[in-house]
């Protein structure tokens, strides 16, 4: 944790420079990759009317192997909602101890509006813990508006870091809020009737798990079952599908064209064990469905194709003038 620290204290120091070791403070890409010009014309799209947030915010709890690597998402949704979001780094204490001392409050004084985005064996969906916190809050006895004290906005403690990392600081939270005696707020996506969650990394990354996917999806997702509009997450929608092809674009990311469908996803119906050509059939079948439901965008998968130029040269990606093939 010191060391975290001491490495957090240097990294808030280098972003007062224009640049960090060759690379954009602020979009983390290197200076020739620079994609602030973009998130600046999006920050200024979510000022105007209907593309507002107004029930959401987010507070990106980085791991601090997170903070500068180009691909990561949690700090592109910081620049495009800079009024809805808000940052800290596991290890800085001070930050820490402030979020989780705010929890506790929240809980006393009957006004939680504070959660965690984790898929913990009991965690709630977040539609789901929505409901819970406004009944527990009506426990005050106070009128609604008597009762609303600063900001009423729910508020998403999002995990960035790898999945065990995540998991490492879920567990940090977790006991720090159990030792003051308050219920930890842990709340998950509905993974629908599918049972899982396409990843908007498809083709960029493999998706490792039904329900692991990147942080800016899913808090866009998490902000729908908090009461944004439509127009709003299918806006922070296309605004992460406008990042992954810019990542694809500038070969700052290369892509993968081998589809790997999530380890823990249970093949679709009809895959029974067995050894007869029956049974066999209906096992590759049902791989194939899966497959194709893991398929990422034609957009994406165009980076990946091969096309010959009029030399005959075979190159991969996005021809100007041949069809790809």
């Amino acid at each position: 944790m010191e060391s975290f620290k001491l490495k957090l204290d240097a990294w808030k120091e280098m972003q007062s420079r224009d640049s960090v070791d060759k690379r954009c403070s602020k979009c983390w890409l290197r200076i020739y990759q620079c994609y602030c010009e973009t998130l600046d014309k999006r920050a200024e799209a979510y000022t105007r009317p209907g593309l507002q947030v107004v029930n959401a915010e987010v507070i990106n709890y980085y791991s601090f192997k997170e903070i500068g690597r180009s691909p990561n998402t949690a700090h592109i949704m910081e620049r495009i909602l800079p009024y809805n979001s808000s940052s800290l780094v596991y290890g800085d204490v001070e930050a820490e101890d402030r979020l989780l001392d705010e929890m506790v409050e929240e809980h006393t004084k009957f006004q939680v509006r504070t959660c965690i985005l984790y898929p913990s064996a009991d965690a709630k969906v977040v539609s789901d813990w929505r409901i819970e916190t406004e009944e527990y809050n009506a426990l005050s006895g106070k009128d609604e508006d008597e009762g609303k004290q600063g900001d009423s906005r729910y508020r998403v403690v999002a995990l960035d870091g790898t999945y065990s990392e995540a998991r490492r600081m879920f567990a940090f939270l977790s006991a720090r809020l159990k030792a003051k005696g308050v219920p930890v707020p842990v709340v998950k996506l509905d993974l629908g009737e599918e049972g899982f969650i396409k990843s908007a990394y498809l083709g960029l990354m493999h998706q490792p798990g039904r329900e692991k996917i990147c942080t800016f999806q899913a808090v866009a997702l998490s902000f729908l079952d908090l009461g944004e509009s439509r127009e709003v997450c299918d806006a922070l929608r296309a605004d992460l599908d406008a990042w992954i092809h810019y990542l694809l674009e500038r070969k700052i990311k290369s892509g993968k064209s081998e589809i790997k469908v999530p380890s823990d996803l249970i093949i679709h119906a009809g895959a029974a064990s067995g050894k007869s050509k029956r049974k066999q059939k209906e096992k590759a079948a049902a791989k194939e469905a899966t497959r194709a439901a893991f398929r990422p965008p034609e957009t994406v998968i165009a980076f990946h194709k091969k096309w010959v130029d009029e030399s005959g040269v075979i190159k991969k990606g996005h021809g100007e003038v041949h069809a790809i093939k």
